[in-house]
């Protein structure tokens, strides 16, 4: 047997992550489900309301909450969520920043070429 045999290297990686659609072991579509519902219900969202749209106890969603980590995976995607929200205000702060620049400047050209007729037609009107 060939110990200096090499090994086939490892693919580059694309740059794109799969999507997890069990994101610990052991979760299930129906874990993922009442995670997601739990989290769309905002401010009043409670494990009572989880517990009776996906007709089981109390304490089974209060478990998968602890086992999968609800809070964190909350807090998590808010900061996310809040981090995109604030690039895409940025850009189109400076969107708007770019604008209004070029809408002064368009303004202040046409204020001076005004400016620049009405001198020329009252030096025109003194040479007569």
């Amino acid at each position: 047997m060939d110990i200096t045999r090499k090994r086939r290297p490892l693919p580059k990686p694309t740059g794109q992550k799969k999507p997890k659609l069990f994101t610990k072991l052991g979760e299930t579509e129906t874990t993922i489900s009442a995670f997601e519902y739990y989290y769309l219900l905002g401010e009043t969202r409670s494990y009572d309301k989880v517990a009776e749209k996906f007709k089981v106890n109390r304490l089974t969603i209060w478990r998968w909450a602890k086992k999968f980590d609800w809070r964190k995976r909350i807090l998590d995607r808010n900061l996310a969520f809040s981090e995109k929200l604030q690039e895409s205000t940025t850009t189109q702060l400076v969107g708007i920043h770019v604008e209004y620049g070029r809408m002064c400047n368009r303004m202040i050209r046409e204020f001076m070429s005004f400016v620049e007729y009405e001198r020329r037609e009252r030096a025109a009107e003194l040479r007569q």
